[in-house]
């Protein structure tokens, strides 16, 4: 009895492993969409990237694959990967297709979000200068945020949801339930459920404004 117990625990700690790496690859994939729906939206001109927000997530991101090495993240190292290509794309593009990026609150967010990386790179202690880069990238994200609301039609809310798909499915191939461990995953979920929100809000409102 007691062996055919720890065949049956083996067999499903297995099953278990092999969901968990399914939906990694899974997420890793839609991850590889996300570029592609952003590169097509700006070329089509419904996508306008706000440059600083573009300039700190890229920044911020090249940073935070370093600190997941570091830390030996295997679950959200392959995530992060895809993301610094995909910032990488949109941020050289936003260069001549996006809008903003000199104005004083571009400014005072990008002085925040030094300060948080600052930070994020001085400390010893691993798990702050994760939680550290997440808050960098969100200081980094606030002008898109106000973007995403304000001026709903220069945003793609198609290009954020591809990253809820992938954070969603990263998310449901962490074992641990450490925060540290399923911290990076959860913010890629939700910092793209925000903006995709504001965008639909924005436009419902507009429309609204007009009738």
């Amino acid at each position: 009895s007691r062996i055919q117990n720890a065949f049956s625990s083996n067999d499903s700690v297995t099953l278990q492993s092999k969901k968990m790496n399914l939906f990694l690859i899974s997420s890793i994939i839609s991850s590889f969409v996300t570029p592609f729906i952003g590169i097509r939206a700006i070329f089509r001109g419904e996508y306008k990237p706000q440059r600083m927000t573009r300039f700190i997530v890229w920044f911020v991101t090249l940073l935070f694959v370093g600190t997941l090495f570091a830390q030996g993240d295997r679950n959200g190292i392959f995530i992060a990967l895809v993301q610094l290509l995909s910032t990488s794309a949109i941020f050289f593009l936003s260069f001549k297709y996006g809008m903003g990026g000199t104005s004083k609150t571009d400014f005072i967010v990008l002085a925040l979000a030094i300060l948080a990386i600052y930070v994020w790179k001085t400390t010893a202690n691993p798990t702050l200068a994760l939680y550290m880069s997440i808050l960098a990238d969100f200081i980094g994200f606030l002008p898109t945020l106000v973007k995403c609301y304000v001026k709903p039609y220069t945003e793609d809310w198609k290009f954020y949801t591809s990253d809820i798909i992938a954070g969603g499915l990263n998310l449901l191939s962490v074992s641990s339930f450490l925060l540290k461990d399923f911290a990076f995953p959860l913010y890629i979920f939700l910092i793209n459920v925000i903006p995709t929100a504001l965008i639909l809000f924005g436009r419902m409102a507009q429309r609204e404004k007009i009738t």
